[in-house]
């Protein structure tokens, strides 16, 4: 049980959310706002100085996680810019291979970032489906990411005010990359538990590689069926076609576009990549 003591108001508010992820995450959103008041160590009525209601606050518990995971992606993003990261990701290349190298840092971010806070992961699970965030919160959600914007086109062009609605494929495609990055994330936690000793590092490498593959194919396939609605459609057919004068001349990349995976990493095969580099 928590102790109650002077603090700050935003102090008493970042203990309230802290201590509300490891409350929901041990006893889902059942649980009740005094038992979270007691794990802060304040009073049941601080909390309502701070959120209108308990919605309200599973809200801000919802991008306050997010809000973290924001924090560990920058510090990461700059230990790789500044060479002090073992990773041999490129985040400033051009065309697929920027993309594809963007989209696997984000994925090994928050893999590692899961893997290290659980109960937020076991949170989020809880929160997600529940129909209690409200689309404003998952608007916000998703512009704390600025690298989200390649991989989310859709999403990232918003304006506070638009109807998000009209963008559901890329809300949908959000969802899809947040269901089965915390999937592969509750999966690792739980070969790490059974598998002999020896084996969870290969294993956990096995879940990582096929959690990325699994998103990286579905979003190239995506693409070369136009799931997505015309303007986002069109943005993301010239990232990867490279849309300039010599395109009407080639055959399209996107459309021929296959996906190898020799020795478990997920890389585009080279002669398509230098259908590419010539469309450029």
């Amino acid at each position: 049980m928590g102790r109650s003591f002077s603090r700050a108001p935003e102090a008493k508010k970042q203990a309230i959310l802290a201590a509300a992820v490891e409350i929901v995450a041990e006893q889902g959103l059942t649980a009740s706002t005094r038992q979270i008041a007691q794990a802060a160590g304040v009073s049941e009525g601080t909390i309502f100085n701070h959120f209108v209601h308990k919605d309200d606050l599973l809200n801000a518990l919802y991008l306050y996680i997010r809000q973290n995971w924001q924090a560990y992606l920058e510090k990461a993003r700059l230990l790789l810019l500044t060479g002090r990261s073992t990773s041999d990701l490129d985040l400033s290349r051009a065309g697929i291979e920027g993309l594809h190298d963007r989209f696997r840092f984000l994925w090994s971010c928050y893999v590692e970032w899961g893997l290290e806070r659980p109960a937020y992961i076991k949170t989020l699970d809880r929160l997600t489906p529940t129909g209690k965030l409200t689309r404003e919160t998952r608007f916000k959600s998703v512009k704390l990411f600025p690298i989200l914007g390649e991989i989310l086109v859709g999403l990232w062009t918003i304006q506070d005010g638009d109807d998000i609605e009209k963008h559901w494929q890329d809300i949908f495609v959000y969802q899809v990359i947040m269901s089965v990055s915390n999937t592969t994330v509750s999966m690792i936690h739980s070969r790490s538990e059974a598998a002999q000793e020896g084996d969870f590092e290969e294993e956990k490498q096995r879940l990582y590689e096929a959690g990325f593959s699994i998103l990286w194919k579905g979003l190239l396939g995506l693409v070369k069926d136009k799931f997505f609605a015309e303007n986002v459609q069109k943005t993301y057919q010239e990232f990867f076609d490279g849309a300039g004068p010599k395109q009407s001349s080639k055959v399209s990349f996107l459309n021929n576009l296959k996906v190898e995976n020799p020795h478990g990493k997920v890389k585009v095969s080279s002669d398509k990549m230098r259908q590419m580099k010539d469309l450029l």
